[in-house]
């Protein structure tokens, strides 16, 4: 009777959890993005200034190649081809800070940790990522997003916008819904579900 029972709970505790896990379509989200993710040399007020004129300069430059970019596929090609621009582009920034700090950048995956941008919040996972990383890249960093295109200098656009990217970038209403429907506790915990199956299982 006891195994009946505990039978009997286990699989009702198992629905339920069933039914806030998301869908292979929500899971697509991680595929859909490319993330900026700009390292500074280090904490010093003067490392943290450099790195914050080294973004403006890398938003302008990759605004500028991924212009018309339908999707994350030709975003992430457009990106790829143009490496050594956008590293010219950072290193000329840092010259024209008085600086001499040496710039690497690298287009990979890269894990993030949950971040929130605006009216969207992206659960933490692993993401293809353009890193800038100016000298030691030690210092406190500072992320967002290339594409969809929400970043902008020097924050984030608005909900509007920011939902109008997503969507002509292909994304679902169902999906734009889960980074932004924060208050539904559904959508929380799935998005904290991802999180702990990311981090037991990786991706």
């Amino acid at each position: 009777m006891k195994k009946t029972l505990y039978f009997c709970i286990f699989v009702l505790v198992a629905a339920c959890a069933l039914s806030f896990l998301p869908s292979c379509e929500e899971m697509s989200i991680y595929d859909g993005v490319i993330r900026l993710h700009v390292l500074a040399n280090s904490d010093s007020e003067e490392d943290q200034a450099l790195k914050l004129y080294v973004r403006d300069s890398i938003l302008s430059t990759v605004g500028e190649i991924v212009e018309g970019a339908e999707t994350k596929s030709e975003a992430e090609a457009a990106i790829s081809s143009s490496l050594d621009a956008i590293r010219a582009s950072a290193s000329n920034a840092v010259r024209e800070y008085s600086a001499d700090s040496p710039v690497s950048v690298t287009l990979s995956e890269e894990k993030y940790p949950r971040r929130s941008y605006g009216a969207v919040i992206l659960p933490s996972g692993t993401y293809t990522s353009l890193r800038v990383m100016i000298g030691e890249a030690e210092g406190a960093n500072w992320w967002c997003v290339l594409f969809p295109d929400i970043c902008t200098s020097p924050a984030v656009k608005n909900e509007r916008e920011t939902k109008d990217e997503f969507i002509e970038a292909g994304f679902t209403p169902s999906q734009y819904r889960l980074i932004t429907d924060t208050n539904e506790t559904r959508y929380v915990i799935k998005l904290r579900i991802v999180e702990i199956f990311e981090s037991l299982f990786g991706r």
